[in-house]
């Protein structure tokens, strides 16, 4: 990974990237650089798997349609230019994801989210 300027830093956020890193290592990253009292936010995709992962995509699949055509108003529009960054698809599963957080983060609180998302939530003590 690339060098983090030194902190310790007091917040650190990290929203829809960390797949696109190796997982652990990023925790431990995270970890070392945060001030103790720190908060670590982080908003992830996870890799649909287990049934109720395929439950929450029922709903997950016309609200993300309803979204787009809300964000659009109905009309066909070409995708502003901040839709366009490459993307990667998800590896972890919500499962693998739960189990490498409470390795490096004890005490992170998970959460499953709408749109294939999960929020991992963590407090240096």
């Amino acid at each position: 990974m690339k060098e983090v300027p030194p902190g310790p830093y007091d917040v650190i956020t990290c929203v829809a990237t960390v797949h696109h890193i190796p997982f652990s290592d990023a925790l431990t990253c995270f970890r070392q650089h945060l001030a103790p009292g720190g908060t670590l936010v982080v908003v992830g995709v996870y890799r649909p798997q287990s049934r109720s992962d395929y439950l929450i995509d029922a709903v997950a699949i016309p609200a993300n349609v309803a979204m787009v055509w809300i964000k659009n108003k109905g009309r066909k529009a070409p995708r502003p230019a901040s839709m366009t960054a490459p993307t990667r698809p998800a590896t972890m599963t919500f499962a693998d994801t739960v189990r490498d957080t409470y390795q490096a983060l004890p005490g992170a609180r998970l959460h499953r989210r709408l749109f294939w998302r999960y929020t991992l939530v963590w407090h240096r003590p």
